[in-house]
């Protein structure tokens, strides 16, 4: 418990103390209150937006006399009340005006701005917040789909069940729903020997599926506290049944539709035109003297180093590439060479996706032709089932898409892009909506991450709420940095010419390709090799 207001304390001790009493985890924040007059203590809001402050940059108070004060830090991020958190660009100033008035001879904060929160330093900033996931549902699979939010420690079984009554974030809209009433409301989520209890009220469907949908939701979003192993949904004190039955608490084992497994696929490397199945072991086991080099288990037509950037179909049957001039895309398979029909330059590097469409970027004939998709399921060789389709993006219109990857729920595509001169980088994430065959036709709202970078290249997914781009932050060169969909940054050691990034099938190893053709693999803070003279490519899964 912090220390409250000392007796006679100058008015910038009373702001720091403040600002440090905001900084405890009772919860309440009762001692934060007591800086302030009994007027302010009652319209303050903790859970309004948190600035969070560079340590490393001192605060600066100003007085302008008469009571009035001026705080000012440097901005690293800003965590909103619903939990979103937005990094700032690196040097960003923040600033706040407060009011202080004597209150029986003692100083006392008397107005805060609108929407004031807590001032926390970066330092605090992980004692204090934690990042989890709220989930959805998706619109055509009812896959679990999850959001990373940003909240304080206290109370988080009712701030978890509180978030689910959200509307579905804008980036997501049109690719998942949410199964939880409009109406619903909550006030405290009470967790016993391991059981949390969620008393929703509001008017809830009757249907076997919809009442499993919202057990999934609830389940699998405030299970994930150490604390929870057993959830238990009720509505006005009565249990909510689960897909029509009668149920007791739920573990979100329990809830998770069971998915058939997908053999792993291992990786190919290309050495000149040669390309082989590489076993993904070998791989991992790095270059070692006297070590004979990884063994075939399947090989490939010949592609010649001109076509660049291989992407492997998720069966392993299939593989794409483009042409040097970025003006072509082929498909491989069965030993024939296919070309997609499409109008594009600039052509990105292609991915596929677990259900078998091939993404790419390029510079269409319309500003707003930024985005294809192919039905890699159908047959290459009919030009009208295997052509590539536009998919409409608004926010890249005009722009030039560097990289596009799609998440493993096959959900959200994460995309790289800047503007036509090749400024303006931007790392974004972005719910894929589909049409009725189901077959992608725009994606929603952007969420853009990663604002502290200034530039940006080759991206993948990591898991299911980070991503490894290949990015720069001010002047410098590309390196390898980590991106949570909840908004942080996270630098990696660097890389000589690092010129691509993926990941092994099915794991979460960082795997780096330089312009040289070296292929490393993260090991801690180190770069171990994995192979040399080679391209490399991995299927999605």
């Amino acid at each position: 418990m912090p220390p409250g207001p000392q007796p006679g304390a100058e008015p910038a001790d009373i702001i720091r103390g403040f600002l440090r009493a905001g900084t405890a985890s009772d919860g309440n924040y009762d001692v934060a209150r007591t800086f302030l007059t009994e007027a302010a203590a009652k319209t303050w809001v903790p859970d309004n937006d948190a600035v969070i402050y560079d340590k490393e940059t001192p605060l600066l108070l100003t007085d302008f006399g008469a009571g009035q004060w001026r705080l000012a830090a440097t901005q690293i991020a800003r965590i909103e009340t619903d939990g979103r958190y937005l990094p700032s660009v690196p040097g960003s100033p923040v600033a706040a005006e407060l009011t202080l008035t004597e209150v029986e001879g003692q100083w006392r904060i008397a107005s805060l701005p609108d929407g004031f929160g807590r001032w926390v330093s970066s330092s605090d900033t992980d004692r204090l917040f934690s990042a989890y996931r709220v989930f959805y549902l998706a619109v055509d699979s009812g896959a679990a789909v999850p959001d990373l939010r940003w909240f304080p420690q206290d109370h988080l079984p009712t701030r978890l069940a509180k978030a689910l009554l959200d509307d579905v974030p804008a980036y997501l809209v049109g690719t998942v729903r949410t199964a939880i009433p409009p109406d619903a409301t909550v006030e405290s989520v009470p967790t016993k020997a391991g059981v949390a209890t969620v008393d929703l009220t509001g008017t809830f469907s009757t249907t076997a599926s919809a009442r499993r949908a919202v057990w999934t939701q609830v389940v699998l979003t405030v299970a994930q506290l150490p604390e929870v192993s057993e959830v238990m949904v009720q509505s006005g004190g009565a249990t909510l049944d689960y897909a029509g039955k009668p149920t007791g608490p739920l573990t979100p084992a329990e809830v998770t539709p069971a998915t058939s497994e997908t053999a792993s696929v291992p990786p190919v490397l290309r050495k000149g035109s040669t390309v082989v199945q590489a076993n993904a072991r070998d791989l991992l086991d790095g270059e070692q003297p006297g070590r004979a080099s990884p063994q075939p288990r399947r090989t490939y037509p010949a592609i010649d180093p001109d076509w660049r950037w291989l992407a492997l179909g998720p069966r392993g049957d299939e593989l794409a590439a483009v042409a040097g001039d970025g003006r072509e895309l082929s498909r491989w398979r069965n030993n024939n060479q296919y070309e997609v029909p499409v109008s594009a330059a600039r052509i990105s590097r292609p991915a596929y996706d677990s259900r078998g469409v091939l993404w790419f970027g390029g510079v269409g004939v319309g500003a707003a032709q930024r985005l294809w998709a192919v039905d890699a399921t159908a047959n290459p060789a009919d030009a009208k089932a295997a052509r590539a389709r536009a998919v409409a993006a608004r926010w890249l219109t005009g722009r030039i898409v560097v990289a596009v990857v799609p998440a493993s729920d096959d959900e959200r595509l994460a995309v790289v892009s800047t503007d036509a001169k090749g400024h303006g980088t931007r790392v974004d994430i972005a719910g894929i909506v589909r049409g009725r065959d189901r077959f992608p036709t725009s994606l929603a709202a952007p969420l853009r991450v990663g604002t502290p970078l200034s530039g940006a290249g080759d991206i993948t997914w990591i898991d299911d709420t980070s991503v490894a781009v290949l990015g720069a932050v001010g002047s410098a060169a590309l390196r390898p940095y980590v991106l949570s969909v909840g908004g942080q940054l996270t630098g990696l050691s660097a890389v000589p010419r690092a010129t691509a990034v993926t990941t092994l099938s099915g794991q979460r190893d960082v795997v780096v390709t330089s312009t040289d053709n070296v292929i490393r693999i993260r090991a801690g803070n180190e770069w171990v090799v994995l192979a040399r003279g080679s391209d490399f490519a991995v299927a999605p899964g």
